[in-house]
């Protein structure tokens, strides 16, 4: 039974159709590369993933139940789903371990644990060091490394990078992509999506092409 799957999922936005009846079985414990170019659909796609954002039409399957998209139940999802952002995304006016902390303290965990859990986060990416700067002061490729560290923080079955290198430097970039890799041999399924169509060639894992839309195994 795959961990989630797409049942030809559209999204559409005003005359526009985003994604394109997409079908995707995501397994646990796989790495899945979504190769595409800019603006081809691939963070709707990984919203959609992550339960951010209904489809239009289509079935989203998780565990092989329908996704109803009720509050709890999506609550529940993002529990097992960390996501990075291009962007990073981190809250400004909270230093780095108040960033990689809040993402436990709206599960309802307490402020001592959260704290020594983000902690722990921090430091399996080399961060620890850094847990009292504020976001401002990171390069970025410190601040993707944060990002990640706050999207394992809860032990994720499911890791969705959104363009994870996409405005980093090549050393940095090499940094976040080899953390990216270690996430996946300790076990967690990785969705990988990039318009940088070098990557295809870095793994020999499985890969799609997402263009206009539509989905194909690459």
């Amino acid at each position: 039974m795959s961990l989630i799957s797409l049942e030809d999922v559209w999204v559409e936005k005003g005359r526009i159709s985003v994604l394109r009846g997409i079908w995707l079985e995501v397994e646990r414990g796989e790495f899945l590369l979504v190769l595409g170019p800019t603006g081809a659909g691939k963070s709707t796609l990984l919203r959609v993933l992550h339960m951010d954002e209904r489809p239009t039409r289509g079935r989203v399957l998780v565990d092989g139940k329908v996704a109803k998209f009720r509050e709890r139940e999506v609550a529940l999802w993002r529990r097992r789903v960390g996501m990075i952002f291009q962007d990073f995304k981190l809250l400004p006016d909270r230093d780095v371990l108040e960033n990689v902390a809040f993402a436990l303290y709206v599960t309802g965990m307490g402020e001592r644990e959260a704290r020594r859990r983000a902690l722990e986060a921090l430091a399996s990416v080399s961060m620890a060091h850094r847990r009292h700067d504020m976001p401002y002061v990171l390069s970025g490729g410190e601040q993707q490394k944060v990002a990640i560290a706050r999207a394992l923080v809860h032990g994720p079955e499911l890791l969705l990078a959104d363009e994870p290198t996409g405005n980093l430097d090549r050393e940095a970039a090499e940094d976040v992509l080899q953390l990216i890799e270690r996430v996946h041999r300790e076990g967690t399924a990785v969705i990988l999506a990039t318009h940088m169509w070098e990557l295809a060639g870095r793994w020999p894992f499985r890969k799609v092409l997402l263009e206009g839309g539509r989905l194909r195994e690459g």
